[in-house]
């Protein structure tokens, strides 16, 4: 966990100011989803349709967030114990301490045993890369944010946000190591000679170069294998800072409800980095952020633009919303080519080489929820129709379900459940829930139903949590 953290503050301090994140709804949206239930502040400015419906409720024509939302959360993949592999892995590189145990024999079975834990190395350094990560996120709104504004002068809302949000992600590029068992096996049979015997033995790497030399004996002759190894551990982190205007309004009343209609302008500034450490140069995963350096982070800005449509009635709502239209596009910094130039595995540099860009792809989303007439009760769920990736990569699809009951009263809590899960990437699922306070103080959460073990403890794979507070007059 320690070190995920350090990788959150990397991303953090990425950009001086700090887009509701695709990997983090924030505040009571963690439980509802993407849905405009009007039972809380930030569930109304999930569709920018929704502003809209202030004007036609009684009360309140003017809402804002004390401090709506702060939040963080990790998740991990489905590889036990990551950290730990690649200390151990990192420990294997280091071959007269991890293979001191292995005799110098007169038989192949030393070669045997190389050859096996050579072997072992190469399927976690693969699955590491298949399924290994660990990541970290945090958001949160500005004070006083969101603020929406209803005008009978204007015919509808605006709504005003600044959020920011920070991830990182820790994961692996592997390359095998390369080690010729049936080469070394024919030097001996081809060089022993009777009573001479063979013998093997691993030392550390001739003049520092590779990872280890496996130096065999036979007869009178000595041959040295040198393996080498190009598995790098890689960090990517972002730090998005949102601002965003929309304008909404009603634009067809009926008997048995209104069409509202919604469009919302974003500005973006996204700072992204990226960087690498060879897994052979480290001892201990708790250094690599020690050699990642923050400052080599790329800042750019762009404007997107999200489209929704809603109908409200008098018990129900079923809305349609657009994100990111236009899908803005961030480029990562490059990755300092003295890192690149001792890399000589061919698909690991040319990997790393590429121009990494993250696109804020369009994303539809679909809503819909069951009411009591005071809105008191909910029941409601959305279901994001494409997958997205987030700043590091992983896609997101989200499906979600709640059951909510809201209160007037200072005295009983409001109180929501809920399920939601991934229909991309991770495919993990939760099981979340909330409660508000004083009719003011949102505390909600996420718990994964997958299970990961993390420095010997088995904990959820992912886990959130959001605080906030918000005000109606």
């Amino acid at each position: 966990m320690k070190r995920l953290l350090s990788a959150t503050i990397i991303a953090a301090v990425c950009s001086p100011t700090l887009a509701t994140p695709v990997y983090h709804p924030p505040g009571p949206n963690l439980t509802y989803g993407s849905v405009s239930n009007g039972q809380s502040l930030l569930s109304d400015i999930n569709n920018p349709a929704a502003g809209a419906l202030a004007p036609l409720k009684e009360g309140s024509k003017f809402r804002m967030g004390v401090l709506s939302s702060v939040g963080a959360g990790v998740e991990y993949g489905e590889i036990d114990n990551l950290f730990d592999d690649l200390d151990a892995i990192a420990a294997d590189f280091d071959f007269s301490n991890a293979f001191a145990s292995i005799p110098n024999v007169n038989t192949e079975a030393a070669l045997a045993e190389v050859d096996t834990r050579i072997t072992d190395i190469n399927d976690l350094l693969e699955n590491i890369e298949n399924d290994g990560y660990g990541k970290v996120f945090v958001s949160g709104h500005s004070p006083l944010m969101p603020i929406i504004i209803s005008s009978d002068t204007l015919g509808g809302s605006l709504t005003f946000d600044l959020n920011f949000s920070a991830i990182a992600r820790l994961g692996a590029v592997a390359d095998t190591v390369a080690f010729e068992v049936n080469n070394a096996n024919t030097f001996i049979t081809t060089n022993v000679g009777n009573p001479v015997p063979v013998t093997s033995n691993i030392v550390d790497p001739t003049n520092n170069a590779g990872i280890g030399d496996v130096v065999i004996t036979a007869g009178n002759n000595t041959v040295t294998y040198s393996l080498t190894n190009d598995s790098v551990v890689r960090l990517k982190a972002a730090a998005v800072m949102e601002g965003g205007f929309a304008y909404s309004r009603n634009v067809l009343s009926g008997s048995s409800g209104n069409l509202l209609a919604g469009v919302r302008g974003k500005y973006y500034q996204v700072t992204l980095y990226q960087d690498v450490e060879k897994v052979e140069d480290e001892t201990d995963t708790e250094n690599l952020f020690e050699d990642f350096d923050s400052d080599d982070g790329q800042t750019e800005t762009n404007f997107g633009v999200d489209l929704g449509m809603l109908w409200a009635a008098d018990h129900y709502r079923v809305g349609v919303t657009v994100s990111n239209v236009n899908e803005p596009e961030f480029e990562y910094n490059a990755i300092d080519p003295a890192k690149l130039a001792v890399i000589n595995d061919p698909r690991i540099s040319n990997l790393l080489s590429q121009k990494l860009v993250y696109k804020m792809e369009t994303q539809l989303s679909l809503e819909g929820a069951l009411h009591s007439k005071n809105q008191s009760w909910v029941f409601s769920a959305a279901y994001d129709t494409n997958a997205v990736e987030d700043p590091t990569g992983d896609e997101y699809q989200w499906l979600s379900a709640s059951a909510a009951y809201i209160t007037k009263s200072w005295i009983m809590p409001g109180i929501r459940v809920g399920y939601r899960a991934n229909q991309a990437g991770s495919e993990l699922s939760y099981l979340t829930a909330g409660i508000t306070l004083l009719k003011v103080l949102n505390l909600d959460g996420a718990y994964g139903l997958e299970d990961v073990v993390i420095d010997g403890s088995t904990l959820p794979r992912s886990f959130t949590v959001n605080l906030g507070l918000e005000l109606s007059f």
